[in-house]
């Protein structure tokens, strides 16, 4: 066994409170180097007075290419945590692990070998408060993201724009206006009911000049294009009617540069009120003007001169932006805020934002958008999930990329899971595609089937699915702005069967969720080219496969249950990029 390969960190995502009376312990080996794990562990004071250390065997939970993570939950844990971990190698050959170093033993230890030992991993004393904990209700929810002026047009705001043509296929370029507002999103609020969202993710609403909304102009005002204030508490309340919550978009990296803030700076220089509120290395600001390879005059987003980067260690910045933070969830009660850039933003602000949110709002849901691995966001005092854009290119490698590669994004999947707490995972803010990118019909070549397959293996992954609006009808689009088109409201056949799959995939989920969010996930591949998916949880058991082959193929085995979700599945064998989910009880 190679000792360089073990790992494991207390206070982080491989000792933490799962629940206030559940404590999780991972520990990382070298793949296919150990036969079994146990934890010994006992309260720390206690092992003072003599008391036996208690023990318990560690689960293989999880497997990459180089690695094995073996896992256990502690129920009712002593506050006091001390433990070590005794590894038996494939040699039979045993050893003690703790915080210092690895030493062989004899044997299993014994009790005095364990109490002469000072050096184990501890948790000094476990505060719940201090450990990672997202509302239970995130974790429960479907999302359904909307684009506000591409999903509906109500007909009852007054226009500012030249509006485009609402047409089906509508390609939309960078500036095109098309009328969506917040009273077309409430007129269709039955529509997504009926479909089974849960969960509504608005894209910026705030008064800004462009289509999208990201160069914000006023945060206490929502955007006259859009429709009122009203408007949008009339919307958060009917969506709340109706079992649906509702996070809006905050957009505090930057500022849009016709902002009133923003145009005092160009005005006045220095002696603006706002100068230190920005990121500012040489007046004017009028325009963008590079003043070496590195340095440009003022900082915006992505060197884009129509948004401005805010200075969020700056104190008078800061309380504004958490005014902003926390005026919406008074006025309006708006159930969460998905962040922009928000990996660009110092983790100061963000725990304070944190706290200003929870403090109205204590089961408030905080999403980041950040596109790489988070642990430094997801410790429990800043955001609660992020955009989990790297499951999405794991499903994407794994369904629409090369056969040879399959194995390598297994390896990253099962690599993702352990990056972070079990807790975290189940809260996670789970796509396929968004405003941001290709849509998903395109990413499969438009073949509905790969389409369909690739949304039943997002909806079995730990965390809250969220589907991007048009999904639901197969729609197309490349890149931005082409994945931005009008939503079609005159269903054709092909729409209203894409959308009895969606019903039917979101039933599936809501019945599931707790086994699929809790449970043990493994994923294999078959020497027939299929992904056999399974999760267990106690006598639960989901058994699923998929055809990732243009072709089809019979099933190595079969199932006694009859299928609880299929597409092209029959008689145990699946169609091209066929799929079917069984539900089983554990022997």
């Amino acid at each position: 066994m190679q000792a360089a390969l073990l790992y494991h960190q207390p206070e982080s995502e491989y000792a933490y409170l799962y629940a206030e009376d559940c404590l999780h312990l991972r520990l990382r080996v070298g793949k296919g180097q150990v036969a079994q794990v146990k934890v010994y562990y006992q309260e720390v004071f206690k092992t003072l007075e003599g008391t036996d250390y208690y023990s318990q065997t560690m689960t293989l939970w999880e497997q990459d290419r180089d690695f094995d993570y073996y896992q256990v939950a502690i129920a009712n844990p002593p506050k006091r945590f001390e433990y070590y971990f005794v590894i038996e190698d494939l040699a039979g050959q045993t050893y003690l692990y703790n915080e210092v170093d690895l030493y062989p033993l004899a044997g299993p230890p014994s009790q005095a070998d364990l109490r002469a030992n000072k050096d184990g991993f501890k948790l000094p004393y476990l505060h719940w408060s201090d450990h990672y904990q997202a509302p239970d209700w995130a974790k429960d929810t479907v999302w359904y993201q909307i684009f506000p002026d591409r999903f509906k047009r109500s007909g009852k705001i007054p226009n500012r724009h030249h509006l485009q043509d609402w047409e089906r296929d509508s390609r939309p370029d960078h500036d095109a206006f098309y009328g969506g507002d917040l009273k077309g999103i409430i007129q269709q609020l039955d529509y997504l009911q009926d479909l089974g969202i849960t969960g509504l993710y608005l894209c910026p609403i705030f008064d800004s000049s462009s289509n999208h909304k990201y160069n914000t102009h006023d945060y206490f005002k929502i955007d006259p294009d859009f429709g009122t204030k009203e408007d949008l508490k009339e919307l958060v309340t009917q969506a709340h009617q109706r079992g649906i919550k509702v996070i809006l978009d905050a957009v505090f990296n930057h500022i849009g540069s016709q902002a009133p803030i923003w145009q005092d700076v160009i005005a006045k220089g220095k002696k603006s009120d706002y100068y230190d509120w920005f990121h500012i290395n040489q007046l004017p600001v009028d325009k963008l003007r590079r003043l070496d390879d590195e340095t440009m005059n003022y900082e915006t987003f992505a060197f884009v001169p129509a948004m401005p980067k805010w200075k969020t260690t700056q104190p008078q910045a800061r309380d504004y932006l958490l005014k902003v933070t926390q005026y919406w969830i008074q006025e309006c009660d708006i159930d969460g805020w998905r962040l922009d850039v928000a990996n660009e933003i110092d983790h100061g602000f963000w725990r304070a934002f944190h706290q200003a949110c929870l403090a109205l709002k204590p089961d408030f849901y905080i999403v980041g958008e950040v596109w790489h691995r988070s642990q430094p966001w997801l410790q429990g005092d800043q955001f609660h999930a992020v955009m989990n854009y790297p499951l999405q290119e794991i499903i994407e490698g794994l369904f629409m990329g090369l056969e040879s590669n399959r194995s390598q994004w297994l390896d990253q999947l099962g690599r993702l899971r352990m990056t972070y707490r079990q807790s975290c995972s189940e809260a996670q803010f789970n796509l396929l595609d968004s405003h941001d990118t290709m849509r998903l019909f395109n990413k499969c070549g438009q073949n509905l089937a790969l389409m369909q397959a690739s949304l039943a293996f997002l909806f079995l992954q730990v965390g809250s699915p969220c589907i991007y609006y048009g999904t639901e009808i197969a729609m197309a689009g490349g890149d931005d702005p082409d994945c931005r088109r009008p939503m079609p409201w005159d269903f054709t056949d092909s729409d209203r069967q894409m959308q009895a799959f969606i019903q039917a995939l979101i039933s599936l989920r809501h019945s599931y969720n707790s086994l699929i969010n809790q449970g043990h996930h493994h994923e294999s591949l078959t020497s027939k080219g299929s992904l056999k998916l399974e999760i267990d949880q106690g006598p639960e058991r989901l058994l699923a496969y998929f055809n990732l082959r243009d072709e089809a193929l019979s099933l190595e085995e079969q199932s006694q249950s009859e299928p609880v979700f299929c597409q092209g599945y029959q008689a145990g064998t699946l169609t091209s990029y066929g799929f079917v989910v069984f539900a089983e009880l554990n022997q």
